[in-house]
């Protein structure tokens, strides 16, 4: 008999001596999927990862499909970086990825075109044991 299960609600492992439970205490006492948006991340990796070990890459439809989370979130935490693009094989994640480094490509070529900024001058500092200005003065 194990001791440990994992929460099908979301993903992580909790202490199951009796076997009895599929759900953590805190998923059992919402009766609920996940509310928050770290849960729902935390979900969405867990699978993402345990798919990944398999041999499996979903695409984001799929991924929406059994984890209950709407294809507009899976998306934004994809915008913002959230989600390891290599675990899925989705050709929409793809062409988003191809036209986000054409566009960085871009963003640095016009950077570089510009003329450099003249350096500001350093401002005067502190010298000597713990910072003293008054160093030369003392001798």
């Amino acid at each position: 008999m194990q001791d440990f299960s994992k929460c099908e609600s979301c993903g992580i492992i909790f202490h199951n001596p009796d076997g009895k439970h599929t759900k953590c205490s805190k998923c059992r006492e919402t009766g609920e999927s996940p509310v928050s948006e770290q849960d729902e991340l935390r979900q969405l990796k867990n699978l993402l990862r345990d798919m990944r070990t398999r041999g499996e890459y979903p695409t984001v439809s799929e991924l929406s499909k059994q984890t209950g989370v709407a294809e507009e979130r899976i998306w934004r935490y994809i915008r913002n970086g959230e989600i390891d693009t290599a675990s899925l094989d989705d050709p929409k994640v793809r062409d988003y990825l191809l036209r986000k480094r054409v566009q960085q490509a871009k963003a640095a070529q016009r950077h570089k075109g510009e003329p450099a900024q003249p350096a500001e001058e350093p401002a005067e500092r502190p010298s000597g044991f713990h910072h003293k200005i008054n160093d030369d003065k003392r001798h």
